[in-house]
């Protein structure tokens, strides 16, 4: 188990840096919210499940891209997810559920870890600031999935969306 969770996690990190690094010269503004929420998702739960190999899986390379590209991912989510979390109806309820994950994985767990390796303050606290945008998203799909509690009785979640959520943790209430 431990090698093929080795496998999954390794390759989860990947997408995650990788839609970090696109968010750079993506033009499709939903699609660079999407990827690294949905990444961000897949990466923060296998971490979750194993710190100690998370730890021991992440590399100083890891650490120089995080380092470079997180601050354009973070200012292009939450200068872009207005729209897209807009559009959201209750048939996307698992996806705002992941996606609510998604940024308190972020915010838990690698917004720390670039905190640690940015020694720049002005650097950090734009981050920081730009931060706020994305938290703000997470409030905005919260709502959203409590006004649609109301729906539910004309209309029906879509089952084919949901996730994996072994490493979700209970903090998650959402779920």
């Amino acid at each position: 188990m431990s090698s093929e969770l080795a496998e999954e996690m390794r390759a989860a990190k990947e997408a995650f840096l990788r839609a970090l690094i696109a968010a750079r010269a993506e033009t499709d503004k939903w699609k660079i919210v999407r990827d690294i929420l949905d990444a961000g998702y897949e990466f923060g739960r296998l971490r979750a499940l194993d710190e100690q190999l998370a730890n021991d899986e992440w590399t100083a390379e890891d650490g120089e891209q995080l380092k470079e590209n997180f601050p354009e991912a973070v200012k292009q989510v939450g200068a872009n997810y207005n729209p897209m979390v807009g559009s959201m109806e209750l048939e996307d309820l698992f996806r705002a559920k992941r996606y609510c994950s998604a940024v308190t994985f972020i915010d838990d767990d690698i917004k720390l870890i670039y905190d640690s390796l940015e020694e720049d303050e002005s650097i950090r606290e734009a981050v920081t600031n730009d931060w706020r945008g994305v938290y703000a998203m997470r409030a905005q799909l919260l709502y959203l999935m409590d006004e649609w509690k109301t729906d539910g009785w004309y209309r029906k979640v879509d089952r084919d969306e949901e996730p994996n959520k072994e490493g979700v943790p209970d903090s998650h209430y959402w779920w």
